[in-house]
């Protein structure tokens, strides 16, 4: 038994990096985990590796109705959803000047629009229990000169900053 032994926590961008290690962390706690990211054969191997408290539920953050389909699933397998934990991100390495506008867009989709609507769609569960979400971002966000290739990374951390400020 741990510390986290009444939590049921939705974890995306579990699939590898900092997600995949919390996903980890949370079990050892005791914590039943569902872990969510696009690489579904990632997201299994995981969830075997942690046995029973974990479940997969793959979904992509870019789609408002995959998100909404990953918090139900999640609360439908685990009976409940006491905390969400985002550490999904992309950090596309281009000059800001040569970035493109599918770029721009996919960056914010994932960093920034993703996480809000996950937050939205996971916010009645989280209501009940008092519970918690907390996203994972950058201190690249302030590094001044930025770092060479990470301006759309840094600039669409900085606006997630923002965005958990006014959440």
């Amino acid at each position: 038994m741990g510390r986290l032994e009444d939590r049921q926590i939705l974890v995306v961008g579990a699939s590898s990096g900092i997600g995949h290690a919390t996903a980890r962390a949370f079990a050892r706690e005791g914590a039943r985990v569902a872990v969510s990211a696009r690489r579904a054969d990632r997201l299994e191997s995981l969830a075997a590796e942690i046995g029973d408290a974990a479940v997969s539920v793959p979904g992509d953050i870019r789609d408002p109705d995959a998100v909404a389909r990953t918090v139900e699933q999640t609360v439908a397998q685990l009976g409940g959803l006491t905390d969400l934990v985002f550490c999904a991100g992309i950090a596309t390495l281009s000059r800001i000047a040569d970035a493109s506008a599918e770029q721009w867009r996919e960056a914010f989709d994932i960093n920034v629009v993703g996480p809000s609507l996950l937050t939205r769609a996971a916010l009645p569960y989280l209501r009940k229990c008092a519970g918690r979400a907390l996203f994972v971002s950058t201190i690249a966000v302030a590094d001044v000169p930025p770092r060479h290739g990470l301006g759309l990374y840094s600039s669409t951390k900085a606006a997630l900053n923002r965005m958990i400020e006014c959440w």
